[in-house]
């Protein structure tokens, strides 16, 4: 007769081993799904930044062609020459806001920029109800705290430069984003 007490099953070692290498075998695919993620915010928040950029450019290009229609005594740049932003220091700055329209007078102007800090230097965009980015205090600030701020650069009487920057933060690291070309007077 064969004795039945002699069963064999999992000693406490060898169930602890099992759990070890499920759990790291696990760990790897979690760190990939967190770092894809991660890249995928960062991703997001630039492609944000850069249609900010380009809409500040176009904002510019916009007053230098009303100027244009409006002829008269407007000069090509006219109300862009008189404002802060438009110098050769690297610390002026001036933002804008196309949510008022192709007016000059929408321009604010800064001498600094202090990135991640809506209440220093440049103003943060504000996202409104309707979910366009604007910088009169009209909505609520997005977690990324987009800045815009764009500098002018005289080259010559007929040709200026324009650099439009988009500061914000993902996950606590600061990011940029720098759109730049030149303008000519046509005529």
């Amino acid at each position: 007769m064969k004795n039945l007490n002699h069963t064999r099953g999992f000693t406490l070692i060898e169930t602890m081993v099992a759990i070890s290498i499920l759990a790291l075998s696990l760990a790897g695919p979690f760190v990939a799904v967190r770092s894809a993620l991660g890249g995928s915010y960062v991703a997001r928040d630039q492609l944000i930044a850069s249609a900010l950029a380009q809409e500040g450019l176009e904002y510019i290009r916009s007053i230098r062609d009303n100027n244009y229609l409006e002829g008269g005594a407007s000069t090509w740049m006219s109300g862009l020459s008189s404002k802060l932003c438009y110098g050769n220091a690297p610390t002026r700055y001036c933002t804008v806001d196309p949510n008022l329209g192709d007016t000059p007078a929408a321009i604010v102007e800064y001498t600094s920029i202090t990135p991640g800090n809506c209440n220093a230097g440049a103003r943060c965009l504000y996202i409104s109800a309707n979910d366009l980015y604007n910088q009169q205090n009209d909505g609520t600030v997005s977690s990324r705290q987009f800045k815009r701020v764009v500098q002018l650069f005289r080259l010559s009487d007929t040709e200026v430069r324009v650099v439009v920057e988009v500061h914000w933060s993902t996950s606590g690291k600061a990011y940029t984003v720098t759109v730049t070309d030149t303008l000519r007077d046509w005529l």
